[in-house]
């Protein structure tokens, strides 16, 4: 097995596998779209009831809530749990087509 040590003693291994979704999160006056990375075997809802307090969402874009365009755009954006409105697959995730027609 090929793995490194860091200095602080944290296992590094090169054959971790993860389920990568993409996702559209509400976290407070913004939208981000981008890629969350799941443990094998793991939903949404488990990785959003794990004991971490953090999501890392990576190939990220943030938007104003009523914005068209990105206010930003990185590689990884680091969010607080307890920040997020709501989260959803970007695939289930349908444009509004407007009320009240």
């Amino acid at each position: 097995m090929d793995f490194r040590v860091d200095a602080k003693g944290k296992y590094y291994t090169t054959h971790v596998s993860k389920q990568t979704v993409a996702v559209v999160a509400r976290v407070q006056d913004s939208i981000i779209h981008g890629d969350l990375h799941l443990a094998p075997d793991n939903r949404l809802k488990d990785e959003m009831n794990s004991a971490e307090a953090f999501l890392a969402i990576t190939h990220a874009e943030v938007y104003a809530v009523n914005g068209e365009r990105p206010l930003y755009s990185t590689e990884v954006i680091i969010v607080n749990k307890n920040q997020i409105a709501w989260i959803l697959p970007r695939e289930t995730a349908q444009p509004d087509a407007g009320k009240g027609d």
